[in-house]
């Protein structure tokens, strides 16, 4: 009983080791397959969300087409140019303040004459309110690229400047103001009259354009420098004091990211913006690593939370159930001392018993170790082979014919077979052979076991052969008693011819005389061949058991004997009780 109790708790441990790999092997399963999912649908999302990004950029540049076409097409505008008086300016700032209420990014809007000198600019100061600057803050707007670009440029052809900083008097406002420029060269009657400028203060767009909580964004221009930058410290990189360029973050990648319309790697996905700007802009979106690992973080507490309640579970489930079926556990050391029985009788089995298995071919499938010995063959070159392998050429093939039509009818056979070994050696087997079924009743093959009668036989073929002896020195007797016996008769017939024929020479010879002869001749004729078939009999068999005065046959033999003792001058004497007859049974003249 403790030792059963002692398998429950292993068996419990075992369970609760086997759920806990299981668990284990799941997390790292998931972390390794589910974990670069979601990084490879984290970039699959980024290459939509920089097309997206792209048209957001459009969408905001077609708006400030349509905000500077509004102006130059207004009444306000063309009493401007027409009569640069208050009045007009007066018309003017109330369109640009109506138009500001609306478009909170529209921060200056300036007109250059053809030279690129300013004749008004108004400044945004409140959210709907702008005002003139007096006519000494006014600026010299020759030298800017996007005003020297004016003479390349269609009348009523809208372009942008770069998305850059704002610049005053030459020098870059502080703190920066990201700002792209709306021109538009205006013409009176046919001819260039001066540009139209519209300030876009891009800051509140761009918290709108790089704002994703799943990546870390990177605003780049042309020559790699960041506009904007998930790291703040880097944003506007060409105007720190130490410049700061996107080749830091891409060392192997830099030239790559500048040179390609669209960039897929396994970290980033990056793509050239197709914008009507002055520079060019290369948008990258970056899986956020922090957010990457917070979600692992997230996930791991997850699986932990609930790999310890399956734990629990299966802990409390292996339990119960160990308690409910514990009368069905067998004692392991019982059952493993049984294997161990088992093993050592059927290694005792093969090693004492002579047995071999084949298929429905004649196909060795199984030997005992006794059958390899006996046969002087492996198991490996037994196994595979057919069974005529050990097939002795003088056995009769009669025998194995009755075998197998007794075999084929789905009974079992039982006979004596002489085989040979590997070497050659005849040795016999009482042999054994039965069907062999499968579970599901299908003959599969047959099964034999043998005796090994190697040692009868030999000691069989010895006794028959010493018989075989017996009978001849007993033949030998034989033939020397016949030829005694016949010594006597062939010399009757030896003296009556020759008195016969010495009486014919002296004309003595008288009928009676000849009558008698003969008849002694006859019966000397007849006790000689009554004398060859008794001994013909005798040695085929062929006689029936007969019941003899027992008398009678004594005297037959002492008739035999008697010349024979006689030639060795040995008397013979008898005193057999006639009084009495007593018989048995033997074959005639035995």
């Amino acid at each position: 009983m403790g030792c059963t109790h002692q398998h429950i708790k292993k068996i419990f441990i075992i369970f609760f080791l086997f759920t806990l790999a299981l668990i284990t092997m799941n997390s790292l399963i998931e972390r390794a397959l589910f974990d670069s999912a979601s990084k490879i649908t984290a970039l699959d999302n980024a290459e939509k969300k920089v097309f997206e990004r792209e048209e957001f950029f459009k969408s905001s540049l077609q708006r400030m087409k349509a905000d500077i076409h509004a102006l130059v097409n207004s009444s306000a505008f063309a009493s401007f140019l027409q009569d640069d008086t208050p009045s007009s300016r007066k018309d003017l700032i109330h369109l640009l303040s109506n138009l500001g209420k609306f478009h909170l990014d529209i921060n200056q809007l300036c007109y250059l004459d053809k030279d690129g000198m300013e004749i008004i600019r108004a400044r945004r100061t409140s959210d709907d309110g702008f005002a003139f600057l007096p006519d000494d803050k006014l600026q010299d707007k020759s030298k800017p690229y996007y005003v020297t670009e004016i003479n390349t440029r269609q009348i009523n052809e809208i372009y942008f400047s770069s998305l850059d900083l704002n610049v005053e008097d030459g020098k870059v406002t502080s703190p920066f103001q990201p700002t792209i420029r709306a021109l538009i060269p205006v013409a009176i009657e046919g001819k260039l009259s001066g540009t139209l400028i519209i300030n876009y203060s891009m800051d509140g767009f761009l918290k709108k354009f790089v704002n994703s909580p799943l990546y870390d964004v990177i605003l780049a221009d042309q020559d790699g420098y960041p506009i904007y930058h998930y790291n703040q410290e880097y944003s506007w990189g060409a105007y720190l004091d130490q410049p700061y360029s996107i080749k830091q973050d891409f060392p192997i990648l830099f030239d790559d990211i500048l040179s390609h319309e669209l960039l897929r790697t396994d970290d980033f996905v990056s793509k050239k913006l197709n914008l009507n700007l002055h520079n060019k802009l290369y948008l990258i979106l970056q899986f956020k690593q922090e957010m990457h690992e917070t979600e692992q973080t997230e996930n791991f507490k997850r699986k932990l939370i609930l790999s310890l309640i399956v734990l629990l579970l299966s802990g409390i489930s292996t339990y119960f159930i160990l308690k409910i079926f514990k009368d069905f556990f067998l004692n392991y050391d019982e059952i493993n001392h049984l294997n161990e029985q088992l093993e050592e009788h059927a290694h005792t089995i093969s090693e004492h018993t002579i047995y071999s298995q084949t298929d429905l071919d004649g196909i060795i499938t199984e030997v005992s170790d006794a059958f390899c010995k006996l046969s002087g063959y492996t198991r490996k070159e037994l196994i595979g082979s057919s069974h005529n392998i050990v097939r002795h050429p003088d056995m009769p093939a009669k025998t194995y014919k009755e075998l197998w039509e007794t075999l084929k009818q789905g009974k079992s056979w039982d006979g004596e077979i002489l085989n040979r070994t590997k070497e050659g050696d005849p040795f016999w087997s009482y042999t054994m052979i039965s069907p062999h079924y499968d579970e599901h009743n299908t003959l599969i093959g047959y099964f034999s076991t043998r005796v090994n009668i190697t040692s009868e036989k030999e000691v069989q073929m010895q006794d028959r052969l010493l018989k075989e002896q017996e009978k001849l020195a007993i033949l030998g007797q034989m033939f020397e008693n016949i030829v005694h016996q016949w010594r006597q008769p062939l010399s009757v017939i030896t003296a009556t011819t020759n008195s016969l024929r010495v009486s014919s020479q002296l004309g003595s010879l008288t009928p009676s005389q000849v009558e008698e002869s003969t008849n002694g001749i006859e019966k000397s004729i007849h006790y000689l061949i009554d004398t060859i078939t008794t001994f013909k009999n005798y040695i085929q068999g062929s006689q029936k058991l007969l019941s003899y005065p027992i008398q009678d046959e004594i005297q037959k033999v002492l008739t035999i004997m008697e010349p024979m003792l006689k030639v060795r001058g040995i008397s013979l004497s008898t005193n057999l009780d006639t009084a009495g007859t007593l018989n048995f049974t033997m074959r005639s003249n035995e």
